[in-house]
């Protein structure tokens, strides 16, 4: 793909993010995800198994329940990386925001294209990661962490994508938090002037898969929690845009 076509694939990809049937699309996407994962819930394990240590994890074990089979959760190079990328939505969101109520005191409003993306990526930001992810999923539907389940050295069975269970009382890990953060990440091209925004995703977007991949890696989480945390921010986006811009074209 040339220079001059970066642009307008970028271009078209937001202009469609306005059509109600992508935000359809997108919810019924992540529902058949989630179909997929439970049908198949092997993926899971195979992925997850991908990364895991059996003997690294009967040296480890400690006199409880832990072990550390999941090495690339030890490496300080990869940890580092995760603390920076864990802690980036957060202050981009807080720029976005501020940059929202900037373009609000100047007199920017509702048709105004860059105003309704900074609202939309703000009220995902929250209602996505902040409010459903970590304020409902994660917190009830106790699905215990890779590294937690039998079958990588924890003491809880292992439970499909979406089930609801008692063996992870808190900060579980469907779906996860980061992945989904990640997936917000990934939004932020739309917000760059259009002649930056190849090189946003050229930055971006890798930065993001590799946020959520980091989960699966260190055992934090599986396919399905960081694949479903990460579209779902993509699919409230959607939603949430596609809202925006209908009610400002009738305002």
């Amino acid at each position: 793909m040339n220079n001059h076509q970066s642009p307008r694939l970028i271009n078209k990809t937001m202009q469609a993010f306005s059509n109600p049937l992508l935000a359809l699309s997108s919810i019924g996407m992540w529902f058949l995800a989630l179909a997929l994962f439970i049908t198949n819930a092997h993926w899971d394990l195979q992925i997850s198994a991908l990364f895991f240590d059996a003997e690294r994890c009967a040296q480890t074990r400690d006199s409880s329940t832990f072990c550390r089979g999941f090495s690339l959760a030890e490496e300080p190079v990869l940890r580092t990386i995760r603390q920076i990328l864990q802690t980036l939505p957060t202050w981009l969101g807080i720029a976005v925001l501020l940059w929202f109520i900037a373009d609000w005191w100047i007199g920017l409003r509702w048709k105004d294209t860059g105003f309704r993306q900074k609202a939309a990526l703000t009220t995902t930001l929250i209602i996505w990661p902040l409010l459903i992810v970590n304020g409902v999923l994660k917190a009830f539907w106790g699905r215990p962490r890779p590294w937690q389940s039998e079958p990588f050295g924890g003491t809880s069975p292992f439970i499909e994508a979406g089930r609801i269970s008692e063996h992870c009382a808190a900060n579980c890990s469907f779906v996860s938090g980061e992945a989904a953060s990640a997936g917000w990440l990934a939004l932020l091209v739309f917000i760059f002037p259009p002649a930056l925004r190849p090189l946003a995703a050229m930055i971006l977007i890798p930065a993001s898969i590799f946020m959520a991949g980091l989960r699966i890696g260190f055992g934090a989480h599986y396919t399905s929690d960081a694949f479903l945390g990460y579209w779902g921010s993509i699919a409230v986006f959607a939603l949430v845009f596609t809202t925006m811009t209908r009610l400002a074209s009738k305002a």
